[in-house]
């Protein structure tokens, strides 16, 4: 059995970018009104939400091979709360969540009620460092040993900032990169909450009425118990989950951007790509075979190799000598009056041969009037070859 080769090699691997920077993330209105996310990045947060699962981007190092990655992004903490009056549930609201902006550095939060009981978490949103590893497998991407950790919150007044440094040009509201930094991160939260912002009722037959929210497109929640939504044990981790996949699935943007720069500027990927030692492994080739079919196919041909072989035994037996392809064999085969009346105006083949000759009769036998000899002849005109004869012609 042969092992399989494993080499460590530095490979350059996409990664989310620094995001100080337009990264088409947003989109703006009149008077430079921040409008949110632009549809690009709804989008990719939609996909994420319904695969439960990061946009697979290309391997750079091969169909099986791993690497760490690490990078800055933005992060959700997602803690229990009480006593939220922002967002309640109760047994006909089994869902309810808001975005709480607060005012100035408080940070940007995700409000969440949910269940019959009222569970209420809040989320909060974090500059973080990801560190974990992408590991490929026949191909397939799979991430694994992703550990957050959270940095400053990320306020507010991001949104706000942006208007007024558009409009006033005041760059002293944050330096130019930590600004694009938190705007960036903002957007890109505020595309996870969106999908999630709302409520979900049950109807007095047992239905759902979704306000707004799209979380029961999501595995999320399952809505298959009559009256009752189920929610995972991990609710918390599950939307935590959610926004990492969402900022991961950034990764596979590293060629062009996402969407025009915001006011029409120009804007860069979100992703691009970063040098990293990977462990990369190869395996020989492995061949296999049912052995069903590999007897089938093997059976049949040995029966028809056979066929063939009995066929050609037949007609030696029946000729009374064996020949070859050459053309002397064809020739002292063929000299026979009766087939060169026969042939009479088709000497040049081809469309000359007429039917006559195309349906005629013909065996190999004893020819000639005259001096019978052994060829090819009419089949009513020719005697088979006499067993004297080809005892000595074997001879």
């Amino acid at each position: 059995m042969s092992l399989p080769n494993v080499v460590n090699n530095q490979v350059q691997v996409p990664i989310v970018g620094t995001l100080d920077h337009d990264v088409g993330l947003f989109e703006v209105g009149s008077a430079d009104s921040l409008l949110g996310p632009t549809v690009a990045l709804q989008r990719i947060a939609l996909q994420v939400l319904t695969t439960s699962s990061v946009i697979p981007w290309s391997s750079s190092c091969g169909d099986n091979c791993t690497y760490p990655l690490i990078f800055l992004g933005p992060a959700f903490e997602c803690l229990p709360a009480t006593n939220l009056t922002q967002v309640t549930a109760n047994p006909f609201v089994q869902f309810n969540a808001t975005s709480s902006d607060g005012v100035g550095l408080s940070p940007v939060s995700l409000l969440i009620a949910y269940g019959p009981n009222n569970t209420q978490m809040n989320c909060t949103l974090y500059n973080s460092t990801y560190k974990l590893d992408v590991v490929y497998f026949n191909n397939l991407l799979n991430i694994h040993n992703v550990n957050v950790t959270f940095h400053n919150a990320v306020p507010s007044s991001a949104g706000v900032a942006y208007e007024q440094y558009i409009g006033t040009r005041n760059q002293t509201i944050y330096s130019t990169p930590q600004w694009w930094t938190f705007l960036n991160q903002y957007t890109l939260a505020g595309a996870v909450s969106g999908n999630l912002v709302g409520s979900l009722s049950v109807t007095v037959n047992r239905g759902w009425i979704a306000d707004r929210t799209l979380i029961g497109v999501s595995t999320l929640v399952n809505l298959t118990q009559g009256s009752s939504a189920t929610f995972p044990e991990n609710f918390e981790a599950e939307v935590e989950r959610l926004m990492i996949n969402t900022t991961l699935s950034l990764c596979g943007f590293t060629t062009q951007a996402i969407f025009p720069g915001a006011g029409g500027a120009t804007s860069s990927p979100p992703g691009n790509l970063s040098s990293v030692d990977a462990t990369i492994t190869t395996f020989p080739p492995r061949y296999t075979y049912a052995k069903a079919v590999f007897w089938e196919i093997y059976s049949a041909g040995f029966t028809l190799s056979s066929l063939c072989l009995l066929i050609g035994y037949f007609a030696t037996f029946r000729n009374g000598v064996g020949g070859d392809n050459s053309f002397s064999q064809i020739l002292v085969t063929t000299r026979n009056s009766a087939l060169d009346t026969l042939c009479e105006g088709s000497e040049l083949g081809g469309e000359r041969i007429t039917s006559r000759v195309k349906e005629a009769q013909v065996m190999l036998g004893m020819v000639g009037q005259e001096g019978r000899h052994v060829g090819f002849g009419l089949k009513n005109e020719t005697d088979p070859i006499p067993k004297r004869m080809r005892e000595v012609m074997e001879s």
